[in-house]
C-alpha cells in the first residue's frame, strides 16, 4: 500500500512537472515609439524590418521615398530609390493613389495626366514603372499581366485588354456585344471573373484561368441587375470562398458563400444588407482564417457593433454549425480584426478605442491561446492601423491627422510555469527571390556552428522535400531547393512552406511561392 502510494505520487509529480513544462507562445511589447517621417504605406519583407514607403510630388516629378525601422527601433533615413521626371508642369496632381501586395512584390498605382502608373517595387527595392493611358478599371492578375477595360463613352461597347507588365505590349481580350460596363473581380489569383454590370440576364460572363484561357462561366446570383461581385480569400474548402453580391438598382446585398465548379459560379446567400433601410437586421464574416476541412474562425460583426464577436464555424455541406474546438474566442469582447500571420500563428485583436487594447495569440502549433493587455496610447481603431509580421517580430503601426505611431511587438516562446525557452539558435532565415520560377535560395544564419535542416510543405502540411546542407557545422548557409520533390519530380506552381530547424528543435518557417 505504502509503495502505491509512492508511486501514485511520483506520477502526479511528474504529470505536474509535465503540464507545467508545456510550451506555448505569448505577445510582448519591445518599443513603443513616435514614427519621425509621414509615409504613404508600410510592410515588411523576408527579414525582420519594418519598411516605410513614400510618394514625394513635385511640379513635374514625383520621387519614391524608402527608409526602414529594426525591432530595436532604429530607423533609417529615407533614401530615393526611384524619380520619374516629366520635363513640364503637371497639369494634374497624381490621384486615386492605392497600395497593395502581390505575388511578392509591392504595387503603387495611381492615375496621372488621365494615364496609370502602375510601379512595382521588389524584395530588393528595384522598381519597374509601366504608364498604361486610358484606364477605365484594372485589377492584377498572374505576375506579369494586368487586364483593364476601356470605353470611350458611355454608347461605346467595353474593350477588355490584356497588358504585359514586362513588355509594355497590349492585346485586346475581347470587346463585348453591348455597352454595359464591364467588371472584374480576381479570386484568389487563381480566377478573373469579367461580368456585364446592370444586366438582368448576367450574360457574357466569363473566366480567365492561371494559363490565361478563356471560359464562359454563368452566375447563379438571384439578384436582378448585378452590380459587383466581392469574393475573399482564402478558401474555406477547395473553390469554396465567401462574398457579397450587391444590386446596383435597388441598393441591396446579398452575404453568403460561393462555390466555383467547371468554370461556373453558385452563389447561396446566407443573411441581407438593406442599404436603404436605416436599420437593417442582417450580418455578414469578414476576417477569415481558414483551419482546413471546413472549419474557420471569423469575426461575426452585426449592424449594431455591441454585437460583434470571434466566432468558430464548421461546414457540414448544406449549412454551417458552430464550432467550439480550438481556438475558442467567444470570451473577448469588442473584437477589432482577426488575421492570420503565418502557418503557425494567429492574432486576434479586441477592446476599447483607446485603452486598453488586448492581443491574442493563437499558437496553432502548441495548440494553445495567450492574451495580453497593453495601454496603447492614442491608439485609433483599427481600422487607422496596419499590422505586419515578419520572422516573429509584430508591427502595429498607425497614422492619423494628428499623430504617427509604432508599437513593436514579438511572438515569444513559454513554458507553462512561466519559465522562459531558451533563445533559438537561429538568427534570421528568408528566402530570395520569393515568388520564384526555376529555384529559391534560403538563406540561414544561426548563432553558433551547426547543420540545419530544412523541409518544404505543401498547403496540406504534407512534406515535399528536406534539404541538407553539404558542409560542416557553420554559421551561415544558403540552401537552393528548385522545386522538385525528393524524387525529382516537378511540383506544381502554387504556395508552399519551409521550415528550418537547428540541433535543438528551434524552429523559423517562411512562405514560397512557385510561379508557373
Amino acid at each position: 500500500m505504502f509503495k502505491k502510494i509512492i508511486w501514485v505520487g511520483c506520477f502526479c509529480l511528474f504529470m505536474l512537472m509535465t503540464i507545467q513544462a508545456q510550451t506555448a507562445s505569448k505577445i510582448v511589447m519591445l518599443e513603443n515609439i513616435g514614427i519621425p517621417q509621414d509615409f504613404n504605406y508600410t510592410t515588411t519583407w523576408s527579414d525582420s524590418l519594418l519598411h516605410f514607403y513614400r510618394l514625394d510630388v513635385g511640379s513635374a516629378s514625383y520621387t519614391l521615398q524608402h527608409w526602414t525601422c529594426n525591432p530595436s527601433g532604429e530607423w533609417t533615413e529615407p533614401l530615393a530609390i526611384f524619380t520619374f521626371n516629366n520635363g513640364q508642369a503637371w497639369t494634374t496632381e497624381p490621384s486615386y493613389k492605392y497600395y497593395f501586395r502581390n505575388y511578392g512584390t509591392l504595387y503603387l498605382n495611381f492615375r496621372l495626366e488621365n494615364n496609370l502608373h502602375f510601379l512595382g517595387i521588389a524584395e530588393d527595392h528595384s522598381v519597374q514603372l509601366n504608364i498604361i493611358p486610358l484606364i477605365y478599371d484594372c485589377t492584377l492578375f498572374t505576375p506579369n499581366y494586368l487586364f483593364y477595360n476601356y470605353r470611350a463613352d458611355i454608347l461605346s461597347p467595353s474593350v477588355v485588354y490584356k497588358y504585359d507588365l514586362n513588355t509594355g505590349s497590349t492585346d485586346s481580350l475581347f470587346s463585348w456585344n453591348r455597352t454595359y460596363p464591364v467588371a472584374m473581380t480576381n479570386i484568389d489569383n487563381k480566377y478573373l471573373l469579367l461580368f456585364e454590370t446592370f444586366d438582368p440576364n448576367q450574360i457574357n460572363s466569363v473566366m480567365i484561368d492561371t494559363l490565361l484561357a478563356v471560359h464562359q462561366c454563368n452566375l447563379n446570383i438571384s439578384i436582378p441587375y448585378l452590380n459587383s461581385i466581392t469574393i475573399s480569400a482564402p478558401e474555406i474548402l477547395p473553390n469554396m470562398y465567401f462574398g457579397s453580391a450587391d444590386d446596383g438598382l435597388l441598393r441591396n446585398s446579398l452575404y453568403g458563400y460561393c462555390i466555383i465548379n467547371d468554370y461556373n459560379i453558385d452563389f447561396f446567400p446566407l443573411s441581407y444588407f438593406d442599404n436603404m433601410n436605416p436599420y437593417p437586421m442582417a450580418y455578414w464574416y469578414a476576417c477569415i482564417i481558414p483551419y482546413g476541412n471546413g472549419r474557420f474562425s471569423c469575426l461575426q460583426s452585426f449592424v449594431d457593433e455591441s454585437f460583434n464577436s470571434f466566432r468558430n464555424y464548421q461546414f457540414t455541406g448544406s449549412d454551417f454549425t458552430e464550432d467550439f474546438a480550438f481556438p475558442d474566442l467567444h470570451s473577448y469582447v469588442n473584437p477589432f480584426a482577426l488575421y492570420r500571420l503565418d502557418e503557425q500563428y494567429g492574432l486576434a485583436v479586441c477592446g476599447t478605442d483607446n485603452n486598453p487594447r488586448k492581443f491574442i495569440l493563437i499558437d496553432y502549433e502548441h495548440q494553445a491561446i495567450t492574451d495580453t493587455t497593453f495601454s496603447m496610447s492614442l491608439a485609433p481603431d483599427i481600422s487607422a492601423c496596419s499590422v505586419q509580421y515578419s520572422q516573429n517580430y509584430l508591427y502595429y503601426v498607425y497614422k492619423t491627422y494628428q499623430s504617427r505611431r509604432l508599437y513593436i511587438m514579438k511572438a515569444v516562446e513559454f513554458t507553462g510555469n512561466n519559465d522562459p525557452v531558451q533563445p533559438a539558435q537561429i538568427i534570421s532565415a528568408s528566402a530570395y527571390p520569393n515568388p520564384f520560377s526555376n529555384f529559391t535560395t534560403i538563406k540561414i544564419d544561426l548563432k553558433q556552428p551547426a547543420v540545419p535542416k530544412v523541409t518544404i510543405y505543401n498547403l496540406k502540411g504534407q512534406l515535399v522535400k528536406t534539404l541538407l546542407p553539404h558542409s560542416d557545422k557553420s554559421k551561415n548557409f544558403n540552401l537552393e531547393w528548385d522545386g522538385t520533390t525528393q524524387s525529382g519530380a516537378k511540383v506544381a506552381p502554387g504556395i508552399y512552406f519551409y521550415q528550418v530547424a537547428d540541433t535543438e528543435n528551434h524552429k523559423i518557417k517562411g512562405k514560397i511561392i512557385l510561379l508557373p
